[in-house]
């Protein structure tokens, strides 16, 4: 029988299922393929969980490697808290932004001073010829 209104669709007797399990195979493969994988994975993961520690694999040092070298084979170094914060202080101030930082202040410092003198200088000018002495007033440091 036809759908009133739509003409070309006909009405199919059947469970809404059925006709998902009908249209959409490929859509059901790639979902039992994920879900398949999913599992694997979990399965997996407890396994790995579940395993005794000798079973689980360590990484191991190679000494034949580290002998060809005249290097000592990596040795656990204790560091006092006082040189990792030492060595990390050092590193944050050789950061470019730290060093423009600084020199930026330094700038400033330099700037405020010569505004000083300037201001000071212009002071004595102003004191000597209010004071009207001319000549050996101001003196030119």
């Amino acid at each position: 029988e036809r759908a009133p209104g739509y003409p070309n669709m006909v009405f199919k007797t059947g469970k809404l299922q059925d006709a998902f399990h009908a249209y959409k195979q490929r859509f059901i493969k790639k979902s039992r393929r994920r879900a398949l994988s999913i599992q694997l994975c979990k399965e997996a993961r407890e396994k790995y969980a579940t395993a005794t520690p000798p079973e689980r694999p360590r990484p191991t040092i190679d000494t034949k490697y580290f002998a060809s070298f005249d290097v000592p084979p990596p040795r656990n170094r204790i560091i006092s808290h006082k040189d990792m914060t030492r060595h990390s202080k050092k590193l944050y101030n050789q950061l470019g932004e730290v060093q423009k930082k600084k020199k930026d202040t330094k700038v400033q410092r330099e700037r405020d001073t010569h505004r000083l003198r300037a201001k000071l200088f212009n002071k004595r000018v102003q004191d000597s010829i209010l004071n009207k002495n001319y000549m050996n007033s101001v003196r030119i440091y």
